[in-house]
């Protein structure tokens, strides 16, 4: 899931502004004295060993997650406690930095700015901690791909961070009494 998110953020950031990310396994495969600067995807105990959270994480649901640019260490660090948390991570990245919007499934409705660059300020006021208002999303929309057309609505729901963790439809009367 997570390798699948960073595959997406190259993919993305390339179709923005024409640059390659190279995705790394390892930290320790980046070359010293090399000028870029790496965006780490990892659980928090991996962030850790990267940059000082503070304690951010604390209290943060599975699908919350940090998006630390860290200046000292010239990296960028998204981070959550689940896989969940760091692919929505990720697409809040895409959108915010990169400037991707998702208005609606599928090709047509992915709209991808030209750039010639990004930019990410490091510093006081610059991490970005959010935990989903909802404990799950989701809309039917979720589970239908229309034939017709080949528009996967359940990958334009994921970037829109919809993750159904609760399994109601014809349960609810069980977990909401009518009374």
């Amino acid at each position: 899931q997570v390798a699948d998110a960073a595959q997406k953020l190259s993919e993305y950031i390339r179709q923005a502004t024409g640059a390659t990310l190279a995705i790394l396994p390892d930290p320790a495969l980046l070359k010293p004295g090399d000028r870029r600067t790496p965006i780490y995807l990892g659980l928090v105990d991996f962030a850790e060993t990267l940059v000082n959270l503070g304690g951010q994480e604390k209290g943060m649901d599975s699908d919350g997650f940090i998006i630390q640019p860290d200046g000292t260490h010239r990296c960028i660090v998204i981070t959550s406690t689940s896989p969940w948390g760091i692919e929505f991570g990720v697409y809040e990245f895409i959108e915010r930095y990169v400037g991707v919007r998702w208005l609606f499934p599928g090709e047509l409705g992915t709209e991808i700015p030209d750039a010639t660059d990004l930019s990410v300020m490091a510093g006081s006021g610059s991490v970005m901690r959010q935990n989903p208002a909802f404990f799950s999303r989701y809309l039917y929309l979720n589970t239908i791909e229309s034939q017709a057309s080949g528009v996967n609505n359940t990958a334009w729901a994921r970037f829109n961070r919809m993750h159904g963790r609760l399994n109601f439809q014809h349960n609810l009367l069980n977990l909401v009494k009518p009374s």
